[in-house]
């Protein structure tokens, strides 16, 4: 009798633990559903960090697809719920401050102003509904689905990342009784990457010298451009150690970038630039210019202005940010200090 209590006992124990493992998601999500919403809008600057590419249709039918109507509490999303007070102070919020949000963003984000059009519309939607037979819960998915959409529009087509911080303070999560969408928009708004790059570069002899050579150069000129709408500061380290500040200027040729002058002697050693943004995020990237003069001049065939300067131009053209920037790859050295550098650490501004 003992021996098949014993031989009875493993299977029972891994029949509860299965159990246990398919209610346990249930159980945990029944709890954090009513935290989730407030903890992320107080913490949206410590939030992890997203992938810094997005593919659209991957990314919006993927979250969407687990949606399904036990989401949500038929019993919570009723038309005596959407009509409460607390909902209609909210509905009229978000929609006030989309229409806000959509009258600042430029024409050139279209697929952005296309998705946050539809949010606004479904927002007004469920604001103005009469018909009572229609389905609450079908249109908070739609308000999701649009707010999800616009997240991804936005980060794919590169939005001024303040656009992305003011629309992260949307949040509809109580209404439709969900906080995935705004959860995203918190992790994008998150993400700090001004797209800081190598523009152009004008290098120029000593007036003693004829031929272009590394050690022939006097000094170089370079345009760098970035995405600055959020930028506070911006310091020039040279092998970890503080050089100067660096200022951002407006580009009159575009309306997207920012441009950064910066003009260097000693081409010799690892340069870091460390920017910091309003909100508190960082980003460090790192240059070395002393290569093969040759091998450059070779690679992206100069345009001499006289006898004197070698210029060398980007493949950054107008509006266009992804495009791969191969002046940029060139000297680029790493988006951290390099081990090579014996210092403990980048001074803190």
């Amino acid at each position: 009798m003992f021996n098949l209590i014993r031989k009875l006992s493993l299977p029972i124990v891994i029949i509860i633990v299965v159990i246990v493992l398919i209610f346990l998601p249930e159980i945990i999500g029944i709890k954090s559903k009513t935290t989730t919403s407030k903890s992320s809008s107080s913490n949206w600057k410590e939030s992890f960090k997203p992938k810094p590419s997005y593919d659209s249709s991957k990314t919006s039918s993927s979250v969407i697809k687990g949606t399904s109507d036990s989401n949500y509490s038929t019993k919570i999303i009723s038309w005596e719920f959407i009509k409460s007070k607390r909902n209609k102070k909210e509905l009229k919020k978000a929609y006030k401050n989309s229409k806000r949000l959509y009258s600042k963003i430029d024409p050139i984000y279209k697929t952005t102003k296309e998705n946050l059009a539809n949010y606004i519309k479904s927002v007004e939607n469920l604001i103005n509904q009469k018909d009572p037979s229609v389905n609450p819960i079908k249109i908070a998915k739609e308000i999701e689905k649009n707010d999800l959409d616009t997240s991804v529009a936005m980060i794919n087509e590169f939005v001024p990342r303040g656009f992305l911080v003011e629309w992260s303070k949307i949040d509809l999560s109580y209404t439709c009784q969900s906080s995935r969408g705004h959860n995203y928009k918190v992790i994008a708004a998150s993400y700090f990457d001004p797209k800081f790059q190598i523009l152009d570069m004008d290098f120029y002899l000593r007036k003693d010298k004829h031929e272009f050579t590394l050690s022939n150069i006097d000094y170089i000129d370079i345009n760098f451009a970035l995405l600055g709408d959020t930028v506070k500061r911006i310091v020039l380290y040279r092998n970890g150690k503080k050089e100067k500040s660096l200022s951002v200027r407006d580009d009159l040729l575009s309306k997207v970038w920012n441009r950064v002058p910066l003009k260097l002697k000693d081409l010799n050693g690892i340069y870091s630039i460390q920017i910091e943004d309003k909100y508190g995020a960082t980003y460090i990237k790192s240059y070395k210019f002393n290569r093969a003069f040759n091998d450059i001049r070779t690679t992206f065939n100069p345009t001499r202005k006289n006898r004197s300067v070698d210029r060398y131009t980007s493949s950054l053209k107008g509006n266009y940010i992804n495009n791969h920037n191969m002046l940029d790859s060139n000297f680029y050295y790493g988006s951290n200090l390099s081990e090579e550098i014996s210092i403990a650490g980048i001074e803190k501004f």
